[in-house]
């Protein structure tokens, strides 16, 4: 387990939703890098609700949605804190 995320792209070609925050959430599996008890519980809700929306085909994803967003932001933040140096 690392600390730091691995250097090279985790998602490229898309910015949709449903491509970008499962791609972010594989890199930040804690089983991979080691993230600290709040940015751990964070993930695993963020995992559920894309879980949640992908298997209801919900509007969870759609570019306007508020919690797709704010999740996708929170996702961002922890990478950025597990990003190598430069």
């Amino acid at each position: 387990m690392t600390q730091t995320l691995s250097l090279g792209s985790v998602s490229t070609g898309t910015m949709r939703l449903e491509d970008v925050i499962p791609a972010i959430l594989l890199a930040l599996d804690p089983r991979r890098i080691k993230l600290s008890r709040s940015e751990r519980a964070s993930v695993q809700r963020i995992d559920r609700e894309y879980q949640r929306g992908a298997a209801l085909e919900s509007n969870y994803f759609t570019s306007g949605s508020d919690s797709a967003m704010y999740d996708l932001e929170m996702l961002y933040d922890i990478a950025d804190a597990h990003c190598p140096d430069y």
